[in-house]
């Protein structure tokens, strides 16, 4: 679970787990996921940091067991 503040930027709190799963190679084949995203639709890049790391999870190779969900 995972929210998005301003214009689609990660909350300060899950700023280094965000960064972290960007900037690392990492082989994530054993790992199963599923993403909720929380954000406000009154921004453009609603629940934007939630569908990035959908994508890179998935990019490393993890498993989607459910998918994204957008919740406002």
């Amino acid at each position: 679970m995972i929210s998005t503040q301003g214009e689609g930027e990660p909350p300060l709190l899950a700023q280094k787990f965000y960064d972290q799963l960007h900037e690392t190679q990492m082989e994530l084949k054993k790992m199963n996921f599923g993403v909720l995203a929380l954000g406000d639709t009154s921004y453009a890049q609603f629940c934007k940091t939630g569908e990035d790391v959908d994508a890179r999870l998935e990019a490393l190779g993890a498993h989607r067991m459910l998918p994204l969900k957008n919740v406002m």
